[in-house]
């Protein structure tokens, strides 16, 4: 910061602000959008469930290369990011995004 008589500057000031106004949006904006990934009641009150070796090696290295080639692409990828985090930290990729697994 450039600083004038113990103070930031006003424009560096002006810059940090905007700044953390930015992020504040960001969030706000992220955190309004509801989920449309469906009921939550049900999904809070299911418990994980692991099965092992339901996916070949193959299987799975075939979906994170789609994955992969979907966060590269850039159009089938969201930033959600929570508050606090940089952009970026948290990114979902749709990968069905363009029918990429029609037959």
């Amino acid at each position: 910061w450039a600083v004038e008589g113990g103070k930031p500057a006003p424009a560096a000031a002006a810059a940090v602000e905007a700044r953390f106004l930015g992020e504040y949006r960001r969030h706000v904006a992220a955190v309004e959008r509801p989920l449309a990934t469906g009921d939550a009641e049900v999904a809070l009150a299911s418990s994980p469930f692991r099965w092992r070796r339901f996916l070949s090696d193959e299987e799975v290295d075939a979906i994170h290369d789609v994955g992969r080639e979907a966060m590269e692409a850039g159009g089938a990828v969201e930033d959600r990011s929570a508050w606090g985090q940089p952009a970026g930290t948290w990114r979902v990729a749709y990968l069905n995004e363009g029918g990429v697994f029609d037959r």
